[in-house]
């Protein structure tokens, strides 16, 4: 079916249709203007959700779906991007923040967190598909800023993330232990046994036991320091915790 079929059905109000012939558009022919098609397909039906009672979920969820096509798909006058964040804003204002945010953080990490605690957003009145920028935000801010700020700045910002409901095991998860390892290894006062706790060891990744190579440098691996820094602290509890994580990932 082509594109402008898609537009007809969505002109008529058929969005099933529209959404089943866009979504066959893709799986034929995945490109920058298949993605677009299926892309305002999705915005209707976020419009329709939104003024539907109990709708707000599946609008959160069209909202993702939004967020992931316009990275990739034909949207050469922006008109695409602008309509999905002036409707994230109307309805989720601190999602919207945290959206914006997350987008800027790969290069101005300090002024994406400025922006969300500006917006006085806090794990509980972010809706929850949003909850991984918000912590690529913290984490992207972390590995700037983290060793420049006071430790109590760094606890903090590690206590909001672990109140975020981001997928577990993953490449964010693994980050933030990154951070933490390096930090608490040249800060003897850092708590890390009772963070490691909480992270979970269960949360290890197959990619975390070898050493990455950056900038052709090659930097110890996760369980490499993790091993350390456990050693290190004589905490017969947390070696427990971290055996247990190896067992069920050797298991698994």
């Amino acid at each position: 079916m082509s594109i402008n079929h898609v537009n007809d059905l969505r002109r008529r109000g058929h969005w099933q249709a529209a959404l089943d012939a866009a979504l066959d558009n893709l799986h034929f022919m995945d490109t920058e203007w298949t993605q677009m098609s299926l892309f305002w397909v999705i915005y209707d039906m976020s419009k329709m959700a939104l003024v539907t009672d109990g709708g707000g979920e599946v609008a959160a969820k069209c909202f993702v779906c939004m967020k992931y096509l316009l990275r990739t798909m034909i949207d050469e006058e922006g008109i695409g991007r602008k309509c999905y964040d002036n409707l994230l804003l109307k309805h989720m204002p601190h999602a919207a923040a945290v959206d914006y945010a997350e987008r800027i953080s790969k290069t101005q990490p300090t002024k994406a967190m400025s922006i969300v605690h500006a917006m006085e957003c806090t794990p509980q009145n972010v809706h929850p598909v949003y909850h991984a920028a918000y912590g690529w935000v913290i984490c992207r801010y972390l590995r700037r800023q983290g060793f420049k700020v006071s430790n109590g700045r760094v606890c903090g910002l590690l206590r909001e993330y672990m109140q975020l409901h981001n997928p577990r095991p993953s490449t964010l998860h693994s980050m933030i232990l990154d951070f933490v390892l390096d930090y608490a290894y040249g800060h003897a006062s850092f708590r890390f046994n009772e963070f490691f706790a909480q992270w979970g060891a269960e949360n290890l990744r197959y990619e975390d036991h070898f050493a990455p190579v950056i900038c052709r440098v090659t930097k110890p691996s996760i369980m490499a320091r993790l091993l350390r820094i456990v050693e290190r602290s004589g905490d017969k509890v947390a070696l427990q915790s971290l055996l247990d994580g190896l067992y069920d990932w050797c298991v698994y």
